[in-house]
């Protein structure tokens, strides 16, 4: 998308989510762990968030942010390390993730411009921030409770787990929503 740079970290985020959903799936079916992919995925999708969201605040909430990513792979790391040892899946550091992330897509979806797109649904930055909201709202209870059911059940875990995580099928689509309005329009030509 030449002279839209700006989604260049929203670009490597999602080719990051799909090679881990693609890995993940992968090694399900060859019932393998995968859950240990999160716990460095986690920081890394945040980050890359951030940096893309921060583009659409003012400097002094562009600080705050700042911050945020470094306390958060600071946090993930600990609890990943001390509480889940890098073994199961963690759901409490994606569940910070979203709800820190959700604080900025808020912020954004409150402080859109919108003198610069004639309807809400033309902006790119809704979208995207309807996507990412929709995905970690839809997914906060089972992240949380999928250690303990996964120690339970597994299979039932699992089959749960796909069940709830289709909410990344609406976040993707949001995302293409998003993408496809960024698109520069050319002006329709006017015959004299």
């Amino acid at each position: 998308m030449k002279g839209q740079r700006r989604f260049l970290p929203l670009s490597i985020v999602l080719t990051i989510q799909v090679a881990m959903e693609f890995t993940a799936a992968w090694l399900f079916v060859r019932k393998m762990e995968h859950e240990w992919m999160y716990h460095i995925y986690a920081p890394i999708d945040y980050a890359l968030f951030c940096i893309y969201f921060m583009q659409l605040v003012s400097p002094k909430y562009r600080r705050w942010i700042v911050v945020s990513t470094i306390i958060f792979a600071l946090a993930s790391a600990s609890i990943s390390y001390w509480y889940y040892h890098f073994e199961s899946f963690p759901g409490a550091n994606i569940n910070t993730e979203g709800v820190l992330i959700c604080i900025i897509c808020t912020y954004v979806l409150l402080n859109l411009d919108v003198r610069r797109y004639d309807a809400i649904y033309k902006n790119p930055d809704f979208w995207i921030s309807l996507g990412v909201i929709i995905f970690f709202g839809g997914t906060f209870f089972t992240n949380g409770v999928y250690t303990y059911l996964n120690e339970i059940d597994k299979v039932q875990a699992k089959k749960l787990f796909s069940i709830v995580n289709t909410a990344n099928l609406i976040q993707y689509t949001c995302y293409i929503i998003g993408f496809l309005w960024a698109i520069p329009r050319r002006s329709s030509i006017q015959l004299s």
